[in-house]
């Protein structure tokens, strides 16, 4: 009931397999929504999200950070390999493309979403600045001390008392696996740090052929 949204923290683990090693489905997204029901959400560039009669509508109350694999002309997509934060709809408040940048250098290094490798990523949001952090690197490296993102974005009027928090993802004509290997998530403190030596290998890639109906995904869990 806070005209304020709490802070949140969480990092996660993720890997984009596709049967190609250089091409996918149009990839996957982190998500905070008001719902579990996505009935209306489409498959594809969509990412099982929202459908071409919402995308951007208030109603949605949905906050995601998406990693997508496909450049779509219709959402401003600035390249087929970013990672985006969105709000209500498709269209990225901001992005750029996947990767991170180096601690010693300050030097930008690009990382593929589609090349078979395990992706570490923390999102922050700090609910007194308004202000959301993403952060991706290499399984394995410490977290980069400058993030890939940072950006105002007021989730007081997007997330409602109840929110929902989790991962979605979508296929269309492409055989992909999008895995999860790890996931923290807290409020009003940092996420706990995953144990990388616990978590498990990422799946084989599936062989190219026929990626039958397309599909999506969500799997989201509520907080309060």
């Amino acid at each position: 009931n806070s005209t304020a949204m709490q802070s949140f923290s969480t990092a996660f683990v993720i890997g984009i397999i596709g049967a190609y090693d250089t091409l996918s489905s149009h990839g996957m997204a982190f998500v905070v929504a008001k719902s579990r029901n996505f009935t209306s959400a489409l498959p594809g560039q969509f990412l099982g999200l929202v459908g071409s009669a919402n995308n951007g509508n208030a109603t949605n109350h949905l906050f995601a950070v998406e990693f997508d694999t496909i450049l779509n002309s219709e959402f401003n997509d600035m390249s087929g390999n970013h990672v985006g934060i969105d709000v209500n709809g498709l269209n990225s408040v901001d992005a750029d493309n996947a990767g991170y940048y180096d601690d010693a250098t300050g030097a930008f290094r690009n990382i593929s979403l589609v090349d078979r490798k395990p992706m570490q990523v923390w999102v922050d949001y700090d609910g007194g600045a308004t202000e959301v952090a993403v952060t991706v690197a290499p399984l394995g490296m410490a977290r980069p001390k400058k993030p890939l993102l940072r950006t105002t974005v007021d989730l007081s009027g997007v997330v409602q008392n109840t929110a929902y928090v989790g991962f979605s993802s979508a296929t269309n004509f492409i055989r992909t696996r999008h895995v999860i290997l790890g996931w923290s998530f807290a409020l009003d403190a940092p996420a706990p740090a995953l144990n990388i030596s616990m978590l498990p290998a990422l799946p084989s890639p599936l062989f190219p052929g026929p990626q039958g109906p397309a599909s999506s995904a969500p799997c989201l869990c509520p907080f309060r």
